[in-house]
Parts: structure tokens; C-alpha cells; sequence
């Protein structure tokens, strides 16, 4: 039975197909040459061979039950590539000397998040109560105040403390910083005067992390960010408790806090949406010198 206001949206669930989000067929589009920049075992992570920009696009090969994302190709099967290989992409398809893998065809749209500014203290509150915990703990050691931050120093400052923070391929920290990222850029589309996603990209010139993290970042900062995180807004923003509680299940699983870590700084950016909003130091790239 559907909560009464809930929307097609909410109810949506990941679909097991052969897909790719516009980062990744952006970067694979730009050039045939592309290296391999780092394998997992879920995840191939590629970028154009001559790419100057730390900041360039990025695609990461993932097999289908991956969450699909602004960065993903999830394919039916992943290649055995290993790091520092060169491989080509030419007619839809990866070679390297002895394998080959087909590419999506089809792109992956993020799931839209309606009236999420209408409905944000909702939507925050809901999310508050179905996230199974409520801070980012992997942050080398410590538990970062990560509100009180943004509220007290800006959002530049904010970002800055969590760059680079925590263990793993996107520190916690940097996943947070994308889950507050995504929110405020949504806020924006829908109508209100906060930083817009050209401010946002600019903080992203300065963030002192990984690369990976970064274009993770980085589509944040456009409005995408994997599919559970948009499919958990959306279902908070209609109050729809049931599939908040299934997506932000969902998000649990990925990685080994990134999902939580990510929802956790959609949390932050729509309970500090207002004073993200009258930062006075919007539009400022984010300082080194600011982090702790």
C-alpha cells in the first residue's frame, strides 16, 4: 500500500541494465585513447590518455548490480584490465590486445527529485529519522562537525575540512561533501538563490583530494550523484517512510560507508540549506589554508 502523496518517483526501483551516465560517456567520447587509471574488483576506472585536467571526465566501468551514476558504465561483464594499461574505444566498444567489452548504449537520467524545495524541512525530517546513523565517522579518526562548520565558517570552509578525510577510495569526507553538493544543487534548480552549480564547480576547482573523489564531486556539483541517493530524496521529499527506508537500505550496501556517508551530507546541505544559502563567501573556491 502507497503512503497517500507518494510519487512514481519514490517507488522506482534500480533497474539491472546495461546503462552509462553522462560523465562517462562524455569522457569516453572526448578521446580514443584512454588509460586505466585503477582496478577493483567491482570497478575499472578510466580516463582519456592525454587528458591534462585533474578535473576531466571519467568513466568507471561497474557490472550491472552497481547503482548506476553520472561516472558509470555498468556493463555485463567487467574486463581484466590492469592499472597504467592503454585501451581504445572505437565503435562502441573498449579493445585492449587480447579483450574487449561492449559499452552501454543506453543513458542513464537521473531519477528527478520534485518539489524538494517545497518540501525540504520534510524531506530533512524523514531522512533524519531513516538514516541508521547520523554523522560521518570514518574521518581518520575522528568525529567531524560538520554542521557547525558550515554554519560558522561557510560552506568553503566546510568542504575544506572534509577533503580528503577518511580511509578508502572517496574518503568519508569527500563522499559527504558530495551528498552536500548534490542537495544544494538541486535547491537550486528548483528556484532558490543559493549557490548554483556554476559556484559549486568553482569550490570543486580547489578541493584538495584524490581524483576519483573529485569527479565524483564534481557531478555532484551539477545536480547527479548515484541513482539510491536521488530515488531516497525523492522519497523523503513525498514522505513516502517505506521506500526511504528500502533506498537508504540500498545505500548502505555501497562501499563500506560511502552510501551513508553520501546520504549523510544530503542531510547536512537540506538542514543547512538557508545558511548555506546567505554564505557570504559564495562563489569563492575552497582554500587549503581553511582546512584543520
Amino acid at each position: 500500500m502507497r503512503l497517500p502523496g507518494a510519487s512514481q518517483s519514490s517507488e522506482r526501483a534500480e533497474t539491472v541494465v546495461a546503462n552509462i551516465g553522462h560523465v562517462a560517456s562524455d569522457s569516453l567520447s572526448s578521446s580514443r585513447h584512454h588509460i586505466v587509471m585503477a582496478v577493483f574488483s567491482r570497478a575499472v576506472y578510466l580516463r582519456p590518455l592525454h587528458s591534462t585536467d585533474q578535473q576531466g571526465p571519467m568513466c568507471v566501468l561497474t557490472p550491472l548490480d552497481v547503482p548506476s551514476g553520472p561516472l558509470h558504465a555498468r556493463v555485463h561483464e567487467l574486463p581484466r584490465f590492469h592499472p597504467g594499461q592503454e585501451v581504445l574505444c572505437d565503435d562502441g566498444w573498449l579493445h585492449s590486445a587480447h579483450q574487449r567489452v561492449e559499452l552501454p548504449r543506453m543513458q542513464w537520467v537521473p531519477p528527478p527529485v520534485d518539489r524538494l524545495l517545497a518540501r525540504r524541512r520534510q524531506a530533512a525530517q524523514l531522512l533524519r529519522k531513516v538514516l541508521p546513523r547520523r554523522e560521518v565517522r570514518d574521518l581518520a579518526g575522528a568525529v567531524v562537525d560538520v554542521a557547525g562548520t558550515v554554519t560558522d565558517r561557510g560552506l568553503g570552509a566546510g568542504l575544506a575540512v572534509l577533503a580528503g578525510r577518511g580511509a578508502g577510495l572517496t574518503p568519508a569526507g569527500d563522499d559527504c561533501s558530495a551528498g552536500i553538493m548534490l542537495v544544494t544543487a538541486l535547491l537550486h534548480r528548483d528556484g532558490m538563490d543559493t549557490y548554483s552549480p556554476q559556484d559549486l564547480s568553482d569550490l570543486v576547482i580547489g578541493y584538495d583530494s584524490n581524483d576519483i573523489a573529485r569527479a565524483f564531486i564534481g557531478a555532484a556539483a551539477q545536480g547527479e550523484c548515484i541513482e539510491p541517493l536521488h530515488l531516497l530524496l525523492s522519497a523523503c521529499a513525498d514522505g513516502d517512510r517505506r521506500a526511504a527506508m528500502r533506498h537508504s537500505s540500498v545505500l548502505a550496501s555501497v562501499g563500506h560507508t560511502s552510501g551513508l556517508d553520501v546520504a549523510y551530507g544530503a542531510l547536512v546541505g537540506l538542514e543547512l540549506a538557508d545558511a548555506i544559502a546567505s554564505d557570504p563567501g559564495r562563489c569563492c573556491a575552497v582554500s587549503g589554508d581553511l582546512r584543520e
